[in-house]
Formats: structure tokens, C-alpha cells, sequence
């Protein structure tokens, strides 16, 4: 039986972060998934990241030039084969029931067409940064 959710991973010389991307991708408390990595990155380093993980869940492709942040991104929905898409940026990390929590929203009810989770600012290091996302959640009105 195949995978109801694509997970897509565009990419652009961001493998400082990419692993922990991948790691909450592959942390999911949902399992029904794959992850679809497009690379825009011209160095080998985003795939040898990549390349590091044995998990049958995980593709991966370079683009053979670069296609843009938004061009990465449809080439990634254009080439799922899944009924659902899930968008992971590859300097964001999932809490680990995020696509339990989203999948059900979206699978049952067909009225529904895209599902959103809240978020969390940090820096650099993974420090949450309070000001900055109580800031975005008023500007945005998740709240």
C-alpha cells in the first residue's frame, strides 16, 4: 500500500540545518509517509547529509540547475505521488506529532484543502525566541 503523505524538503546550501529537518521528519509519531528532498545546492555537502540516512522513506534529487526557492518547492509538489503534501523548509523542525495531529484534519474532511500549524522562532542555536514569535503570532493572527 503507498504512503498517504509526501513530505517535501526543498533545499538550497542550508546543510547546517538540514539534518534536523530530516530527524523531525523521520520523528513523526505518523509514519504514513515519505520525504522528498530537491536540492538547488551546487556542492556535494546537502547530499552527503542526506546520503547518511538508510531509511527507505527518503529521495532525494539534485536539480541539475537551480530552480529557485518557488521552483524547488512545485517541482517537489509536482512529482508526489501521494494523495497529500506536507512542506518542511530545510531550517524548520516538526514537533514530533505534528502530521498525526494535521493528517486527520485534511483526510477527514474532504471540504478541507490545506491545514496550517502554528510555529515557534528560535535562533541560530534552537533558542526560542520569545518577543519574536509572540510578534509573528499577532502580525499573522494565529492567535
Amino acid at each position: 500500500m503507498s504512503p498517504l503523505v509526501t513530505v517535501i524538503l526543498p533545499t538550497f546550501e542550508r546543510a547546517r540545518y538540514l539534518r534536523e529537518a530530516i530527524d523531525s521528519a523521520l520523528a513523526q509519531t505518523y509514519g504514513d509517509f515519505v520525504l522528498s528532498v530537491g536540492d538547488n545546492s551546487r556542492d556535494d555537502t546537502t547530499e552527503q547529509v542526506v546520503r547518511e540516512y538508510d531509511d527507505p522513506r527518503i529521495t532525494y534529487r539534485r536539480h541539475p540547475e537551480n530552480l529557485g526557492q518557488q521552483g524547488n518547492w512545485l517541482w517537489l509538489i509536482e512529482n508526489a505521488t501521494t494523495p497529500y503534501v506536507a512542506s518542511l523548509h530545510d531550517d524548520d523542525v516538526w514537533m514530533p506529532d505534528f502530521l498525526e495531529r494535521t493528517v486527520p484534519m485534511i483526510d477527514g474532511d474532504p471540504s478541507v484543502s490545506m491545514v496550517f500549524g502554528d510555529y515557534e522562532l528560535i535562533d541560530a542555536d534552537g533558542r526560542l525566541l520569545v518577543e519574536e514569535t509572540e510578534a509573528m503570532t499577532v502580525q499573522s493572527h494565529r492567535d
